[in-house]
């Protein structure tokens, strides 16, 4: 086996864009401004205890200075008058086989496979 410690952040970064995109489709029926969507960003590869990970994630605020990761949440988990719209969710479930086929693209290109 190659190198796990090269191998799994590129594998990893692959896999970002494809989060990033589902992510900003899903929130497209919450969308005003755009700054929620502007936002979306994500973390280099990291490795911790459990192995190698990246964070997709909702940074800064809106022109109003409210946080865009509230703002989510809200949308996500709803409040009291405000029902919940799980997109964050739906982004999980709809992405996982597009997420699992860039990895496994990127790992081949990378191993040679």
């Amino acid at each position: 086996m190659a190198d796990i410690d090269n191998i799994a952040p590129k594998c990893i970064s692959a896999a970002a864009p494809v989060v990033k995109k589902a992510l900003k489709k899903n929130l497209k029926p919450h969308r005003k401004t755009g700054d929620m969507e502007k936002s979306i960003t994500n973390t280099k590869p990291k490795k911790n205890k459990q192995g190698w990970y990246a964070k997709v994630y909702f940074s800064g605020e809106d022109r109003k200075g409210v946080s865009n990761s509230l703002k989510a949440n809200i949308i996500e988990n709803g409040k009291k008058g405000q029902a919940a719209h799980p997109f964050v969710t739906k982004t999980k479930n709809d992405c996982q086989s597009d997420v699992s086929q860039a990895m496994q693209d990127k790992f081949n290109e990378v191993t040679g496979l």
